[in-house]
């Protein structure tokens, strides 16, 4: 029997470690595996105890005596309850059933809700010991914005409702928030989404500083200093017959000659 065993890959138990669900869920994988080989009570015993080690393999050969001393035939639940009491506490049990029954989906996904609830669900047996307490338990914890449409369908199979919550998500990914009060976030599959806007900050002016003017050369036509075309241009001067002025600013006045005097002689007599 412990050679099919093997060859089913049971994992190994060397102690609880950070997570404090995996006593309870080494014990569901054993069970998994004796249920599909037809183990007897004394064959699951020998097997689970195989696969014990390091400290966990020390508690049981100190542990066995004890057991032994009382009834020298050990069951498989008077090991569990051995095995729990040492590994998986009662106080631990009654946080874990609290923690189920107050699961909601919040900001995780489907997938994530999913599998926190069927970790949890083995605290509460009698929560989900039907087809329909497990989707009622489930459907009730889901957001709400996926609930509603879900709860037209008026499912009763687990597996439906999980499809049909995998294929709503999909579609309204980037639209559905926390509904549970604890927060109007984006759903974690939406987190890539987020971006934050850009803030325009103010800086201080920097002083235009003033370019002094190039110098222009003079105009040909009128001889001054000035930009674009000349005004002067075409414009010709009566005084001297030149063009670029008036004779009003002829630059040098023009020399006329004096009147003469015509002078009248008496006649001598």
């Amino acid at each position: 029997m412990l050679e099919w065993f093997k060859k089913l890959g049971p994992p190994n138990f060397k102690g609880v470690g950070t997570d404090t669900l995996w006593p309870a869920r080494w014990i569901q994988e054993l069970e998994k595996n004796f249920t599909a080989l037809g183990c007897t009570d004394q064959q699951k015993v020998f097997c689970a105890t195989f696969m014990l080690q390091d400290g966990a393999h020390s508690w049981w050969m100190a542990h066995k005596q004890i057991l032994e001393a009382v009834d020298p035939i050990i069951t498989w639940v008077r090991f569990v309850g051995a095995f729990y009491k040492s590994y998986f506490p009662n106080s631990v049990k009654v946080a874990k059933e609290a923690e189920f029954l107050q699961l909601t989906q919040g900001l995780d996904t489907v997938m994530t809700y999913k599998k926190k609830f069927e970790d949890l669900s083995m605290f509460a047996p009698e929560q989900v010991d039907t087809e329909e307490k497990k989707v009622r338990r489930f459907l009730g914890g889901i957001n709400t914005v996926l609930r509603g449409p879900i709860s037209i369908f008026n499912l009763t199979s687990y597996a439906e409702l999980i499809e049909k919550a995998l294929t709503l998500e999909e579609n309204w990914k980037g639209n559905i928030i926390d509904t549970s009060g604890k927060g109007k976030r984006p759903l974690e599959f939406q987190a890539a989404k987020n971006t934050q806007p850009h803030k325009f900050v103010k800086t201080q002016d920097t002083p235009r500083t003033q370019e002094a003017p190039a110098e222009l050369e003079p105009c040909r036509i009128c001889g001054r200093s000035h930009g674009g075309p000349c005004r002067y241009a075409g414009i010709i001067c009566y005084s001297c017959g030149q063009k670029g002025h008036h004779s009003k600013v002829y630059p040098t006045p023009r020399q006329f000659p004096a009147p003469t005097r015509s002078h009248q002689t008496s006649p001598q007599g």
